[in-house]
């Protein structure tokens, strides 16, 4: 028995959409599946169950990897060391099992972990937190002075910023506290 092309044309596709929705199934519960899996580590889910937070931008946290242009290398480094994979002594004690003391070698008050080296050894506090709260300080006020048209250095990282800054598009803080008492 022959069908009327258009028929067969519409039963064609409507087995291929078929197939495309099934597949696009399995690969959603597949995935889901592989994120459970990576959830369930008590290392390496951390992460996730960080970035998962109700107080977390899902666009803003992974934005940066979108953006930066970064080398494969630098991005699964960084990723890592969100992941709470690299080797610090808190890993060593837990995962790999190869010292019996995780703490930190600065303080040695605190367990080694990335995100005390990174933020919370009061050791480090004095001198390399400030020193990155200085050059982040510094960037800033390179972009100000660029968006204000105030003349800067070409490279932000070679800045040094000065006390007060004022053009008249924008008026120091001097200024402004001035004109605002009234003198």
């Amino acid at each position: 028995m022959n069908l009327p092309e258009e028929v067969s044309e519409q039963a064609y596709e409507t087995a291929v959409s078929k197939a495309k929705r099934v597949k696009n199934i399995a690969k959603k519960k597949l995935l889901q599946g592989l994120r459970k899996h990576w959830e369930d580590k008590p290392l390496h889910g951390q992460f996730l169950k960080r970035a998962t937070a109700p107080n977390v931008s899902q666009q803003l946290t992974h934005q940066w990897l979108n953006s930066l242009g970064l080398k494969a290398e630098t991005e699964g480094l960084l990723i890592a060391a969100q992941d709470q994979s690299l080797p610090t002594k808190n890993y060593q004690m837990h995962i790999s099992k190869t010292i019996k003391n995780d703490r930190c070698r600065m303080c040695k008050i605190k367990a080694d972990t990335m995100d005390h080296i990174i933020s919370g050894c009061s050791m480090i506090a004095a001198t390399e937190y400030l020193e990155r709260h200085n050059k982040i300080a510094s960037y800033l006020h390179w972009k100000i002075g660029i968006s204000a048209g105030i003349q800067v250095v070409e490279k932000w990282y070679t800045h040094v910023p000065e006390s007060i800054m004022e053009t008249t598009k924008y008026p120091s803080c001097g200024t402004l506290a001035s004109t605002l008492i009234g003198q």
